[in-house]
């Protein structure tokens, strides 16, 4: 009997330790409620304040090598456009050793040049220089059929399509009129750039992520970014609906920042901001994942 009365006694004592864990769990169960519910309601403006934050970082990295590398086409413009001037006095002494020697000096202040040539009125090849083949005056031919020569002979800046060399390397054509006494046209004068120099540009700049940027020109072929190899595969990224976005819009005044997500060459979700290069109508892109 004794027994049995110690037994209901000692469970009349353990009930408030009872109570008080239920109250505890209760407790417990209330503040994880009210700190999931304050997630819920902050968690979409955080991701949305840091998605806008991302974005931000983006235009001003891509408006930064996009400033980079229109200012490296200009300077390769003016460097074309001082040479076109030192040509002119040797062109009506038909100095043609004295062209060359000006031409082989351009190359060692110029180091992106790998070639240039004069044209004449009609076409005709005057002068062809290169630092990397042999080029006699019985190769010179008729090239007036030519964009770069028709353009220039309407006063025109003519920027060429991107060829990609044996090599595997990026280059471009660039050419501009040859001034004579006032006014008049005598001619063309052109220079091939290499765009190797461009890879530098987008190799230093430092994402955060694994980030990086990018340059495609007018028919979405990867002519620069961090990693050369990838240039050298000749990739492609005509099929990225942001690069498709870019591509449409050939006029910098039709088109600011373009924003959106690709899958990049390895599979993985990118967050890409892209802008349009007036010059040769590339395409700056920087991607973060």
């Amino acid at each position: 009997m004794a027994r049995s009365r110690l037994s209901r006694f000692s469970r009349l004592l353990s009930h408030p330790a009872s109570i008080r864990r239920r109250l505890c769990w209760l407790l417990g169960g209330v503040g994880l409620g009210m700190l999931l519910a304050i997630n819920l309601l902050w968690l979409p403006g955080a991701i949305h304040d840091i998605r806008e934050a991302q974005s931000e970082l983006q235009r001003v990295a891509v408006r930064g090598v996009r400033d980079q590398i229109y200012l490296f086409l200009q300077d390769k413009e003016e460097a074309l456009k001082s040479q076109a001037r030192l040509f002119r006095p040797l062109l009506l002494m038909q100095d043609k050793e004295g062209l060359r020697t000006l031409t082989n000096r351009f190359f060692q202040r110029e180091p992106a040049f790998v070639e240039m040539g004069i044209l004449e009125a009609q076409g005709k090849e005057r002068l062809k220089v290169s630092r990397v083949l042999a080029i006699t005056d019985h190769e010179l031919g008729d090239v007036s059929a030519s964009e770069l020569f028709q353009a220039g002979m309407q006063g025109k800046l003519y920027w060429g399509a991107v060829v990609t060399t044996e090599t595997s390397e990026p280059w471009v054509t660039l050419a501009l009129p040859l001034e004579g006494a006032g006014t008049a046209i005598t001619g063309v004068v052109y220079g091939v750039v290499n765009l190797k120099s461009l890879w530098k540009v987008t190799a230093e700049l430092r994402l955060s992520h694994g980030g990086r940027a990018y340059v495609v020109d007018r028919l979405g072929q990867l002519i620069a970014t961090d990693d050369p190899n990838l240039v050298l595969k000749r990739l492609s990224f005509a099929d990225r609906p942001l690069i498709q976005h870019l591509m449409q819009h050939p006029s910098a005044q039709d088109l600011e920042f373009v924003q959106g997500q690709n899958t990049n060459e390895h599979g993985v979700r990118v967050l890409a901001t892209g802008l349009h290069l007036s010059v040769g109508h590339w395409g700056v892109v920087v991607e973060q994942p």
